[in-house]
């Protein structure tokens, strides 16, 4: 929930009640590793990849509909700018790297055995 939060920007508290909701729509499914019953995982459901696919074509055209005459070099600078507001915006280099290229925090690396 921690990482959901991070990318959302919804307040824990919300989000797990918003989260609870889509389990009970049948649309997500928690599994806990049994390996660290602290983390919880969330996954789409079949049902819940048929809702996803449906919206991709809505939202591509909506981008497409947005984008409608800007020149691709004024889109990347756009881009760019926004990345400088990102880290001007957040105290944490890594959040701010996660949060512009949407990627999973890294693990912790685990250092090689010795010997």
């Amino acid at each position: 929930m921690n990482t959901l939060a991070r990318f959302t920007a919804i307040e824990r508290t919300t989000l797990t009640r918003e989260v609870d909701q889509l389990v009970a729509r049948g649309l997500i499914e928690r599994t806990t590793p049994a390996n660290d019953r602290r983390r919880v995982s969330l996954s789409l459901t079949e049902e819940g990849e048929k809702v996803f696919a449906q919206g991709i074509p809505i939202v591509a055209e909506a981008t497409q509909q947005a984008m409608k005459g800007v020149d691709p070099e004024r889109l990347r600078e756009f881009a760019r700018t926004l990345q400088v507001i990102m880290l001007n915006l957040v105290d944490d280099p890594d959040w701010a790297h996660d949060l512009i290229s949407y990627a999973r925090p890294e693990r912790p690396r685990l250092a090689p055995p010795k010997g």
